[in-house]
C-alpha cells in the first residue's frame, strides 16, 4: 500500500517510486471523488482526462502541449474522472462536458502506468457533489468509502496472495476477474 498525498505532482512521484521499487503488474488506486453527475457510492473507472490542462491558444484544452492523449483508458467499464490541482466547488462547462466525476490524483497515476505499460484499476468512493458544500461533507465520507473499498477488493474481483521470499520484502500477486 502506497499513499500519494494530494496532487498530481505527489500522486506522479509516489507512483514512479512505487513502480521502481517494487515492480507491480498492476496498480489499483482508491480515493474519493466528487460527483458531477449525480453519481453516489464506489465507482470503477473507465478513463481518466487532465480537467486544468490548459495550453490554449497553442492546443484545445484537456490535452498536454507535444501529447496526444486526452483520455488514460483503465480497460473496465466505468465513469470518466477529471483530475486536476484544486477542489472542485463550481465546475466549469469544460469538466461538467468531459467529466462524470472529478478527484486531485488519478490522471498522474495513470500518465505513469502509462509510462510504464503497467495497467491500473481505479475505485473511486463519491465523497461530495463537487459543488459548495463539498468541503463540508468529504471528510464525513472517508471512512464509508474506505469500508466499501474493502468490502470490493475482498469481493472475488480481486484477490491478492503475499510472497514472504525476503522478510523485508513483499511482493504481491493480483489476480482479477472481469470487473
Amino acid at each position: 500500500v502506497v499513499y500519494t498525498g494530494v496532487g498530481l505532482s505527489n500522486a506522479a512521484m509516489m507512483t514512479y517510486d512505487a513502480i521502481i521499487q517494487h515492480s507491480p503488474d498492476r496498480i489499483i488506486n482508491y480515493g474519493s471523488a466528487g460527483s458531477l453527475k449525480n453519481k453516489s457510492g464506489l465507482l470503477n473507472v473507465a478513463a481518466v482526462c487532465q480537467r486544468d490542462a490548459n495550453c490554449e491558444p497553442l492546443r484545445e484544452r484537456g490535452f498536454m502541449l507535444g501529447e496526444n492523449i486526452l483520455y488514460y483508458q483503465s480497460g473496465n467499464s466505468g465513469v470518466r474522472c477529471g483530475s486536476g490541482n484544486n477542489f472542485v466547488t463550481n465546475p466549469d462547462q469544460w469538466t461538467l462536458d468531459h467529466c462524470d466525476i472529478v478527484d486531485m490524483e488519478l490522471w498522474a497515476i495513470a500518465k505513469v502506468c502509462d509510462l510504464h505499460k503497467i495497467p491500473w484499476t481505479s475505485m473511486k468512493w463519491i465523497s461530495d457533489n463537487a459543488e459548495g458544500e463539498a468541503g463540508n461533507t468529504w471528510e464525513a465520507a472517508l471512512a464509508q468509502g474506505q469500508a466499501e473499498f474493502i468490502k470490493w477488493f475482498n469481493s472475488g474481483k480481486c484477490m491478492i496472495t503475499v510472497h514472504r521470499d525476503d522478510p523485508t520484502y513483499y511482493k504481491a500477486d493480483l489476480y482479477f476477474n472481469k470487473i
